[in-house]
């Protein structure tokens, strides 16, 4: 599951706050004990329901514009994160610059910028979406809720949920029975061994009203600060109670889809091979046929002697009819570098022809090209 960023702007003010713009969001390698080779995938996302289930909106990352973001009124903007290799977030830094109308840095409006570990956005009927973020518990549970109106409020981390349900099929119901201590928003999980290859699809609370999808999720581990995650697979619950007591929630789970398309392999070069004539074209090989609208060279990342380099790839081009292999053309001046080439695509941002997302895992594949025979300078 990718981890979501997010960032929630409030203007309390009672004039707009103009042109308001992220300029950079970027993850940073803090520690890398092995040394693995790890690339990062940001995947923005509109705000519609649909949307914040699987729907990217396709735009830049580097300079986000929000444009303007009234009195009085909130703004959000959401990525969510996949990388190569699993890791943790040891923490995240913002900093903010108050331009006037001329361009030049004033005296900054701005009251406060914090950062919280955010655990997920759910929705509590606004017409943004409100985030769990757990400010103070070390195992991950959710103990806050920001809401687009500038509201925090506490979460009740207390409550339990049992279930004797289990997971079968192709798609199924688990009724889930929630022991809620007190009133306000609350948080529960449940054990919910084999939910790993599920979606919510469906929630409903006491038989009959129907809660948005984005209030339940499955995790299949746990990640604890400083420790390694623990395999584990909960069904997590979130929502508001009047008062204490019982509630009765059917949460419908579907299989997720088999065949959605993966990276199988590449052809044109032999893994870490060194080679002394230049790569110029890689065929790169998907378990099925994708639609090659959705395959860009934003799903292809490129490292030369470990710098990232974009715009190296002159085209991609499916190799037969059946669209499973493209071939990727590289640069001439950029293929005829000597040194260390890793290339990465991933299969996230890609669709079957039926639609199906692909897995968010990737391949890579390196070589590195030296000349033999280098002229040299014999006399002068």
């Amino acid at each position: 599951m990718p981890a979501e960023l997010a960032v929630l702007i409030r203007n309390e003010g009672y004039g707009d706050a103009k042109n308001v713009k992220i300029e950079s969001v970027q993850p940073e390698i803090v520690e890398n004990e092995k040394g693995l080779m790890i690339d990062f995938r940001l995947s923005d996302y509109s705000l519609d329901a649909a949307a914040l289930n699987g729907a990217t909106a396709g735009l830049g990352l580097n300079d986000v514009s929000l444009g303007t973001v009234a009195a009085r009124k909130s703004a959000v903007a959401q990525w969510w994160l996949t990388s190569t290799l699993q890791g943790h977030f040891t923490g995240m830094r913002a900093s903010v610059t108050h331009l006037n109308s001329q361009g030049i840095v004033d005296t900054s409006l701005i009251r406060e910028v914090a950062v919280h570990p955010l655990i997920r956005s759910v929705d509590v009927g606004d017409e943004l979406p409100a985030f769990l973020t757990a400010d103070g518990s070390r195992y991950g549970n959710p103990d806050r809720l920001y809401r687009a109106d500038g509201e925090v409020l506490d979460v009740r981390s207390d409550a339990t949920a049992a279930t004797g349900d289990s997971v079968r099929g192709a798609q199924c119901t688990i009724a889930v029975t929630a022991s809620i201590p007190g009133s306000g928003p609350f948080y529960a999980k449940v054990a919910l061994p084999g939910a790993e290859e599920y979606e919510v699809v469906g929630l409903e609370r006491n038989g009959g009203a129907e809660l948005s999808v984005r209030n339940a999720w499955i995790t299949d581990r746990t990640f604890v600060d400083g420790a390694d995650p623990k395999v584990e697979t909960f069904l997590h619950l979130f929502d508001s109670a009047s008062s204490a007591g019982e509630k009765s929630y059917t949460v419908t789970l579907r299989a997720k889809p088999t065949d959605a398309p993966e990276v199988t392999g590449f052809e044109g070069v032999t893994a870490d091979a060194l080679v002394t004539n230049p790569v110029e074209r890689l065929v790169v090989g998907f378990s099925k046929a994708i639609d090659p609208a959705t395959f860009t060279a934003d799903d292809i990342t490129v490292r030369w002697q470990g710098v990232l380099t974009n715009g190296v790839i002159s085209s991609i081009t499916p190799v037969d009819d059946d669209y499973s292999r493209y071939e990727l053309a590289f640069e001439r001046g950029f293929a005829e570098q000597e040194g260390r080439v890793i290339v990465q695509v991933f299969s996230a941002g890609v669709t079957s022809l039926s639609g199906t997302l692909g897995k968010s895992a990737g391949r890579q594949v390196g070589w590195t090209y030296y000349v033999i025979d280098k002229p040299a300078v014999v006399s002068i």
